[in-house]
């Protein structure tokens, strides 16, 4: 569905994301991973034309996408940023409408396929309780459930999610980590598009170890891994890749363990103390 070989960006001289090339599948979840500075948001903002001025390929369904008006991009691909900014004066229904301009006119009034696809991309995102309230009035949690309703009223195929959870307490990141999954898994709400396709940028490991198919690790603008989210925590490649030691907590729901570094450990107030390769094993405390 998304094809990008070789994009490269420079600001002021200075190279920011470094010759990345790599695919999305269509009904694909891939997260891309790295530490601040690696040049996750940038890549993510060339693909949206937020910086337009890269270089190299980047294809949707075959196409071009510098051939490509930025209405007929919107239709194609959707951006949830990392916060809403100073939102005032709208409620959250009519911020979301505004995800439908796209595929309206100018001065074109919203139609009742609109105002269903508005209704339902605010259901996908359980945000419907918000529908009155101005977005101002929000927390962090419930305005990034506003930005996703408002992504989702755009009825692309493809989701481009930049650091969805961060900047949220630990409640609203579980919501919003379940939340992501359930679109992933839902059909636009036009109903064509099939199984949504998502591509997220995160530096929260456990957002993407748990919620993507596959990752891809940037580093000072390159990508230097990829593969699926059990392979990355294998011993000794999540701390050559980050320069950092893990611990590792096994959890029965889930395929993949979750990682916290190292240095955050106190074995006497935890109970737990390092197994082989760094993973985490429960211990009786002396």
């Amino acid at each position: 569905m998304l094809e990008v070989e070789g994009l490269c960006l420079s600001i002021g001289g200075r190279e920011i994301v470094k010759d990345v090339s790599f695919r999305v599948e269509r009904g694909e979840f891939l997260a891309v991973v790295g530490p601040n500075g690696a040049g996750k948001s940038s890549l993510l903002k060339c693909l949206n034309r937020v910086h337009p001025r890269w270089k190299g390929e980047v294809r949707l369904n075959s196409l071009p996408a510098r051939r490509l008006s930025q209405k007929a991009l919107a239709r194609q691909m959707s951006y949830v940023p990392q916060s809403a900014g100073d939102i005032a004066g709208f409620t959250v229904r009519q911020f979301v409408e505004q995800g439908r301009y796209p595929w309206k006119g100018a001065f074109e009034a919203e139609s009742a396929e609109d105002a269903r696809i508005v209704e339902e991309a605010l259901r996908l995102a359980k945000a419907e309780d918000l529908s009155g309230r101005f977005v101002e009035s929000l927390s962090g949690g419930e305005r990034q459930k506003v930005l996703i309703a408002t992504a989702l009223a755009q009825d692309a195929p493809l989701l481009l999610l930049d650091e969805p959870t961060a900047y949220l307490d630990y409640r609203s990141q579980a919501e919003v980590l379940e939340l992501i999954r359930s679109i992933h898994g839902a059909e636009a709400p036009g109903g064509s598009a099939g199984r949504r396709t998502v591509l997220a940028v995160t530096h929260d490991l456990n957002f993407a170890l748990q919620a993507a198919g596959r990752l891809i690790v940037l580093s000072e603008g390159r990508a230097v891994w990829t593969g699926k989210p059990g392979e990355l925590v294998e011993p000794g490649l999540l701390e050559r890749l980050f320069r950092t030691d893990f611990l590792r907590f096994e959890d029965a729901g889930s395929d993949v363990p979750f990682v916290v570094p190292a240095e955050f450990r106190n074995t006497k107030a935890s109970g737990l103390r390092p197994g082989p390769a760094g993973d985490a094993v429960p211990c009786t405390p002396k």
